[in-house]
């Protein structure tokens, strides 16, 4: 059998035999042609029909619209089916990915664990999705935010990534901090760099002449912009880079496993937000478009009106409202969607597994995982910008400087 060790976790090859024979046992959650995960449950028939149970046994109905079964496994929040032509779907929480597995082809056979799912294909590689443990969160006092060391060029844009932070300044010049395992920091070349993104493994740099320059890791060929023109603004997910030209239209380029480069159609955009596996688009009549992943419906903002800005997040998307109010949808892990009662706001983002939001008065809020203090920001005064990252927040202070709580690196 071959291992794919770009995707399995490998903390696995630590524990002993007797470790991973009772991780097994603990992570089977399966019953002869049933599995129960977070409080529903799903039957497979011999037939390959499946029925979905719910509300503690009081509803029951059959799954219509789906090839047939082979086999159903459950996780603790999550279930995995693999059809009879080798494709898998999950459907439950995604809080750990362990629902990305809707690219997975020719599979044999399916397993999940708690938070985890496992894919043999037929050729024998392994595949994995999600994490074999939850990260604990850790109790975090509010501490004062670190401040970067002041420069002699003020900060004009900032983009915080996964365990990274981007900056460019007053000069066009732009610089790093935090991990650069891909390269991603690598940035001394760049000149005339009049705003910043970053996805998860890449940098990207708006050029005032409107071409975009990137570094890092380009394997989904998200680094792929030599040929863009005409771009005003620049975003970045997992591994897929976005672009809004002049005259409103989109330009994408890297993986579309997902479709969420499927933006060739779109017209008379204002602004637009890549994340993970999703892009989102805000219209000039304020409506939002959505594409890609749409698992936890972080997609679903067709309904949305009056926005100034939207912002795509790990498994949720934001949008602002004229009004100063803010609406989310999508994965509410962490409550990192609870800005229902938000006013007065001017800026928001979306990060990995938490939202800040930018008040008018220069104070700023946050919601969602706060296991690194990545939401101590409420000491935080005379900020102009925010950007939220995995585990971090980064806040642009009126005089060019910037501040950071959380965990960088």
């Amino acid at each position: 059998m071959v291992v794919d060790q770009s995707i399995i976790i490998h903390s696995i090859y630590e524990l002993s035999d007797a470790e991973i024979r009772e991780q097994i046992s603990r992570s089977v959650h399966v019953q002869p042609n049933a599995v129960f995960f977070n409080q529903s449950a799903m039957l497979l028939r011999s037939d390959g029909s499946v029925y979905y149970i719910s509300d503690n046994g009081k509803e029951s109905r059959l799954v219509t619209g789906i090839e047939p079964v082979k086999k159903i496994v459950g996780g603790k929040n999550h279930a995995v089916v693999l059809m009879a032509s080798g494709k898998v779907t999950a459907i439950g929480k995604n809080e750990c990915g362990q629902c990305n597995v809707s690219d997975w082809e020719n599979i044999e056979d399916v397993f999940a664990g708690d938070y985890a799912t496992i894919g043999v294909r037929s050729d024998g590689k392994i595949l994995f999705a999600g994490i074999l443990k939850p990260m604990e969160e850790k109790k975090t006092a509010a501490v004062q935010p670190s401040a970067v060391p002041s420069s002699s060029k003020p900060v004009t844009s900032i983009a915080a990534g996964e365990n990274f932070t981007v900056m460019c300044y007053s000069d066009g010049s732009a610089s790093g901090l935090g991990e650069n395992k891909y390269g991603q920091l690598e940035l001394k070349g760049w000149k005339d760099i009049c705003a910043v993104a970053v996805g998860n493994f890449c940098s990207v740099g708006l050029r005032k002449n409107g071409t975009v320059v990137t570094a890092g890791n380009n394997i989904g060929g998200q680094c792929e912009t030599d040929h863009w023109s005409n771009i005003i603004a620049v975003s970045a997910g997992f591994y897929h880079t976005v672009g809004l030209r002049k005259d409103g239209t989109v330009a994408a380029v890297g993986r579309n496993n997902d479709g969420q480069c499927n933006v060739i159609t779109w017209k008379d955009m204002r602004a637009v937000s890549a994340k993970h596996l999703h892009t989102v688009g805000l219209r000039n009549d304020g409506s939002a478009v959505a594409v890609g992943y749409n698992n936890s419906g972080q997609c679903n903002v067709g309904a949305w009106r009056d926005l100034i800005a939207v912002s795509a997040g790990r498994f949720n998307t934001v949008g602002l409202k004229k009004n100063g109010t803010v609406v989310a949808v999508g994965d509410n892990y962490r409550g990192r969607c609870n800005v229902q009662g938000w006013t007065d706001i001017k800026a928001v983002s979306a990060g990995d597994y938490h939202t800040v939001g930018l008040k008018k008065d220069g104070t700023v809020l946050a919601v969602g995982y706060n296991n690194e203090g990545q939401c101590n920001v409420e000491s935080w005064r005379d900020i102009i910008d925010i950007s939220a990252g995995a585990f971090h927040t980064v806040g642009l202070k009126s005089d060019g400087t910037i501040l950071i709580a959380g965990k960088c690196k």
